[in-house]
């Protein structure tokens, strides 16, 4: 998001004035460089970015270089901007240089990915229910892109531009899950899907399947059983890739839960408790579980205090 232009208000003591603010979306790059001392990379130099005649708040970003003398600035919308190094020594500054830069996004086509929707297995799915959909790692990029699945399997993803991306699928069926998606010999499942220098794109093939599997169990305080314990299951490990493989669930008035559609693997499994009065926060140790189609595992946790510092 990008902050809108200015505008001047005028108030006078005791004064209640209004001010609307406005936000618009842009899209942003990374800038990244080396700095450069005498004969050597300069580590820990300070970098600031900033546009010259430019006092908005938050228009400039800074940065501290590695022991390499890279330094990387997320975030940055097109414009032109002035590039600043500071070298330091013992909290004395030794150096600088400055560098104009010039900013631009390119606003080419993007990639289009084609793919198709198979199951594995018995079961048939209603697939023009399900859409596919590009979720970006990188916490400044936007949406991918998405394409709705045909009655046919088949589903076209338009207009992706370079970026990390993770997979997801909307609209699946109760007990569905995702058995693989691949790009060629590439598993995006484990890998992600990086598009980078203007590919084209390629073919997706992404296979899901009903044999999910079951874990259910009790969370106690020891005696007790508790209720309305957060109950919740991960990859392990778990990676940006495979992340909306997690599910989670309450504990019901007998201190059980039941999580179904899990994909075969191996995930952690753990409790906790909001903090009261009488007991503080509570949470409970991880137990490692190996799921496969059809399994059905039965875990008991057990809540324990966190040991006072």
């Amino acid at each position: 998001m990008q902050v809108g232009q200015a505008q001047v208000v005028s108030a006078k003591s005791g004064d209640e004035v209004q001010a609307d603010f406005s936000t618009q979306r842009t899209k942003t790059v990374e800038v990244a460089g080396q700095v450069i001392g005498p004969g050597r990379p300069a580590k820990n130099a300070l970098v600031i970015l900033e546009q010259p005649g430019v006092d908005d708040f938050g228009s400039s970003r800074q940065s501290r270089t590695d022991e390499k003398g890279i330094f990387k600035l997320k975030g940055i919308p097109p414009g032109s901007y002035v590039i600043v190094a500071y070298e330091e020594r013992e909290g004395v500054m030794t150096g600088q240089a400055r560098q104009k830069v010039e900013i631009g996004v390119s606003l080419g086509s993007g990639a289009t990915f084609q793919g198709r929707v198979t199951v594995s297995g018995p079961g048939s799915l209603t697939s023009d229910r399900i859409s596919v959909a590009l979720f970006p790692v990188d916490e400044d990029e936007q949406l991918g892109g998405h394409g709705r699945v045909k009655k046919d399997g088949t589903f076209e993803i338009t207009s992706v531009k370079d970026g990390n991306y993770a997979i997801r699928l909307w609209g699946l069926e109760h007990d569905w899950y995702v058995k693989s998606v691949r790009l060629g010999a590439d598993d995006i499942l484990e890998k992600g899907l990086q598009l980078e220098k203007g590919a084209s794109g390629g073919r997706l093939e992404v296979v899901v399947s009903s044999a999910s599997a079951q874990v259910e169990g009790s969370v106690n305080e020891g005696s007790e059983a508790m209720i309305g314990a957060h109950v919740r299951i991960t990859p392990d490990p778990e990676t940006p890739y495979n992340r909306f493989r997690s599910r989670s669930a309450k504990t019901d008035q007998t201190g059980n839960f039941s999580i179904t559609g899990l994909a075969p693997g191996e995930y952690r499994v753990f409790a906790s408790y909001p903090a009261s009065p009488r007991s503080g926060s509570l949470k409970s140790d991880a137990q490692l579980v190996t799921l496969s189609e059809h399994a059905h595992k039965t875990v008991q946790l057990v809540m324990v205090k966190p040991q006072a510092e």
